[in-house]
């Protein structure tokens, strides 16, 4: 079975130049928690960056189809949120909408040395999570490790995609994606 890759770059990334095509491909940003890949073609080996503005709330663990256009920020990803006048312990919710193009079968999602706790769910569905998230840091149980999920094309509606990852931090000097 052949799986389509779509990497989030967090944190340092080693490139092994013969492994991938990512030369030739105009890779889209991210922009205000939304990107449109909706005119790629997974068939030809790209792999596509999701860095950029990601829907960010500060403190809370939104459930999906919650939004709170109030608390609402935008933050980069990759980053660390005390870079972003945001304190190095606490909680928060990111979210991206992609745009995929029809016809798309299974995906993954490389997430690389995450130094926080976080679950990450696509379009409502847990893939997996990374020590255990918490409000404090008493709840909270920390883990760093790389890891790659898989998403099933049955996962995917009308072409869309949500990303959420629950991110929480209470024992490491960084935060953030």
């Amino acid at each position: 079975m052949k799986v389509n890759l779509i990497f989030i770059y967090l944190c340092s990334v080693l490139i092994f130049p013969n492994c991938y095509r990512k030369d030739t491909n105009p890779n889209p940003l991210v922009q205000s928690g939304m990107i449109d890949l909706s005119q790629s073609n997974f068939e030809d080996g790209f792999i596509y960056d999701l860095n950029g503005e990601w829907q960010f709330y500060w403190m809370d663990f939104l459930k999906p189809g919650a939004e709170d256009q109030r608390k609402r920020n935008y933050l980069n990803v990759p980053s660390e949120w005390q870079n972003n006048g945001y304190p190095e312990f606490g909680h928060a919710t990111y979210k991206l909408d992609i745009n995929l193009p029809a016809k798309t079968t299974d995906l993954a999602l490389d997430l690389r040395s995450v130094a926080c706790s976080y679950e990450i769910y696509a379009n409502g569905d847990l893939l997996g999570k990374q020590g255990k998230i918490g409000t404090n840091e008493g709840e909270s149980i920390p883990l760093i490790r790389h890891s790659i999920y898989t998403i099933k094309e049955s996962l995917l509606e009308d072409n869309r995609l949500t990303i959420i990852l629950y991110v929480s931090n209470y024992h490491y000097f960084k935060g953030g994606l």
